[in-house]
């Protein structure tokens, strides 16, 4: 089934077509961009390739359960620096590196020494030449004595904000009662005072049980502007009477009151470009994982266009916005032209040399220089 764009004008959309597919269609509502919107790069210079720094990958060592992870800087298909080392399990991805490419923020947390560390969930810092990383924050408290931890996280285009996620840690979540730490949370850097922004009911990403079991947030990506936050999460397949089927959706969130609306139904890893209104997004096929494609949407009216295919995940923008990079079934980095299409091999696990045989990409993003 083929892509369908919707303009709302000013009024609400309904996608209650999804409920009557078989296969999901994916419906992209873009009125929340702006009437005048383009591609990223029309109107604008070009910026200088240099603006593109390393790569940072989160690599898990092996594909078991419980393996350890570690922060990487890549350049040219090269392994240039380990950034952090002894990431827990799982990999609560968020790894966002400051727009001055001084500092780099990641979710979770690092076990800083062998031996018997000390808990090590939170909103860390770490600087993006190497370092001891800092906790920055932890999570909020349970009510419930469920175990919260710290995952998506975004550095705002101004430098001036962190956006981060709160997710049940370790997939297992009491919910006799509702977690009011959960959500999407904002903290200034240079003060830390975190503010609730957005609830999972809120984000409409609670399942339709009587537990109202909240989703997770996948991913986090701001808008050029600093207006808007892509939140990646799922919610219940409309007009679904079962809890379990459920859709991915990228989000919109206005930061001044959190009001949301639908940006991408039916797709996830949703990142808007570093200029103008383009977000990227992966939208699974009908062979799910296997068969996923990234698109590319420019604006409403635009449909979401094809750059790749396959068992994508993790794109990351460019910084100069000519290129987005992805992880290609965990074990392959590319990057696509999003103006040509043209794809290229950034770096492979076994290219790299010093990572055990099962081990796998799993989060990636791109420093400015």
């Amino acid at each position: 089934m083929g892509l369908t764009i919707h303009k709302s004008h000013g009024r609400p959309t309904h996608v209650s077509t999804i409920a009557r597919c078989a296969a999901p269609a994916i419906v992209v509502l873009l009125a929340v961009l702006g009437s005048n919107a383009a591609p990223a790069q029309s109107g604008h210079p070009p910026r200088p390739a240099s603006a593109n720094g390393p790569l940072l990958v989160i690599v898990q060592l092996s594909g078991l359960m419980g393996s350890p992870s570690e922060i990487v800087k890549m350049q040219h298909g090269h392994l240039i620096q380990v950034l952090v080392s002894h990431l827990p399990y799982p990999p609560m991805g968020g790894l966002a590196p400051s727009p001055n490419g001084h500092t780099v923020a990641f979710g979770e947390a690092a076990t800083i020494a062998p031996g018997n560390p000390p808990p090590t969930q939170g909103l860390w810092v770490v600087p993006a030449t190497g370092g001891a990383p800092r906790r920055l924050l932890l999570p909020p408290s349970s009510v419930e004595g469920n175990q919260l931890g710290i995952g998506p996280v975004a550095w705002s285009p101004d430098g001036s904000t962190l956006a981060y996620a709160v997710n049940p840690a370790g997939g297992v979540l009491n919910t006799t009662r509702p977690e009011p730490g959960l959500g999407l949370w904002l903290t200034r850097y240079d003060r830390v005072h975190s503010h609730l922004l957005a609830t999972p009911a809120q984000l409409g990403a609670v399942d339709t049980s009587p537990s109202r079991a909240p989703f997770p947030i996948d991913q986090l990506s701001w808008s050029a502007d600093g207006r808007l936050l892509a939140v990646s999460t799922r919610r219940p397949l409309p007009g679904s009477r079962q809890p379990t089927q459920t859709i991915p959706v990228v989000l919109a969130v206005d930061r001044r009151g959190g009001s949301v609306r639908v940006l991408v139904s039916g797709a996830k890893d949703g990142v808007f470009a570093p200029r103008g209104r383009a977000i990227a997004y992966v939208a699974n096929g009908s062979g799910g994982a296997a068969t996923a494609t990234l698109r590319l949407a420019v604006g409403p009216g635009y449909h979401g266009r094809i750059l790749a295919s396959g068992p994508i995940s993790s794109p990351a923008w460019a910084p100069d916005g000519r290129s987005i990079a992805y992880i290609d079934g965990g074990t392959v980095i590319r990057t696509v032209d999003a103006t040509t299409g043209r794809l290229s091999v950034v770096a492979t696990l076994a290219g790299l040399g010093r990572f055990p045989a099962g081990a796998q990409f799993v989060h990636l993003t791109w420093m400015h220089a």
